[in-house]
């Protein structure tokens, strides 16, 4: 596979931190300063942990390429994904060690691809399924109708035209093939969020601005969740994420169409409450936000945007100053 390889840059000058006010004892107290990836453009990206790194997948600057990028820690690798030809912005999964990746191609069609976080091996069309939105993507440990220990991948997408675009669907990987698609109660405007939170699985949703989060119980079904964050609004994806303590939403908060520079909101879920939300410092997007817990580290997380197409990478952890360095993909 042909790479292009760019040294984005080095993250030199990161060690100046700015505040945001605390979102009561669970908050986020600081990020750095955010930095934009010289190379790379987007509308929208992905974002995962893997193997000691964080990967992200976007498409290209008119949406019809794949792309992939990680950061080791010290310098960020991006590669345009040559042998898969893809549109929109490619969901990112962790499933049985390895890197899983659901896609839109051409028609609204949804494909799969895997890696060991370098090259990408594709898998194939997924056979009767289609989406007008991207997809998304999540590593669910149990049977859900049983709710007996068995691992999948859980892949959520929307109807494959302009009039079936709200419906929500359903499929599940089981490690060989892929289920036929469920349509599923509820609607969407766009992709859904998803995250893996003390065993139940949420679920985020926009429509009309307003935002809706389901939780799913094992061998019990999909129920509303008591409370949504207070005053949401959003027009574009609300990104979950859980640290293994607090559950926590990052949103754009908008009422106008992606593009438009709006501002990031997080609000955090204790068990009992989602509690009220704050900006994320001064930072403003055209699109929402990916947002990856670091491992092992309460209320720290790693947070990627776009503005004008361009990506912008922050951290509420210290982000070490290195040497610009370039590495060659293996």
């Amino acid at each position: 596979m042909r790479l292009k390889r760019t040294m984005v840059m080095s993250l030199v000058l990161l060690l100046a931190l700015g505040t945001v006010s605390s979102q009561a004892s669970e908050g986020l107290p600081f990020w750095t300063t955010p930095v934009k990836l010289e190379g790379m453009s987007a509308d929208r990206v992905s974002a995962v942990w893997y193997n000691g790194e964080l990967h992200i997948a976007h498409g290209g600057k008119t949406g019809d390429a794949v792309w992939h990028a990680w950061w080791d820690g010290r310098q960020w690798m991006t590669n345009r994904v040559s042998n898969l030809q893809g549109r929109g912005t490619p969901a990112l999964a962790v499933y049985q060690n390895t890197l899983h990746m659901a896609y839109k191609g051409d028609d609204n069609t949804l494909w799969h691809a895997t890696s060991q976080g370098r090259n990408w091996t594709p898998k194939g069309k997924l056979p009767g399924q289609a989406s007008h939105y991207s997809p998304s993507l999540v590593f669910y440990p149990y049977d859900p109708v049983t709710g007996q220990p068995s691992e999948r991948l859980w892949l959520f997408h929307g109807g494959g035209s302009k009039e079936t675009k709200r419906e929500c669907w359903d499929s599940f990987f089981n490690g060989s093939a892929w289920s036929d698609a469920q349509k599923r109660a509820g609607v969407s405007e766009g992709t859904v969020g998803l995250c893996l939170h003390n065993n139940r699985l949420y679920q985020s949703t926009v429509y009309a601005t307003g935002v809706n989060i389901v939780e799913f119980v094992k061998a019990a079904g999909w129920r509303p969740m008591e409370t949504v964050p207070q005053g949401a609004k959003s027009t574009t994806p609300v990104a979950l994420v859980s640290d293994g303590y607090n559950l926590y939403a990052f949103y754009r908060f908008s009422r106008s169409e992606p593009g438009k520079q709006e501002p990031l909101y997080a609000s955090v879920f204790t068990g009992t409450k989602w509690e009220t939300p704050l900006p994320v410092k001064d930072f403003v997007s055209s699109e929402s936000p990916a947002v990856v817990a670091v491992p092992g580290q309460k209320a720290q997380f790693h947070l990627l945007f776009t503005r004008n197409q361009d990506i912008y990478f922050t951290s509420t952890a210290t982000l070490k100053p290195t040497k610009p360095m370039m590495q060659k993909a293996k």
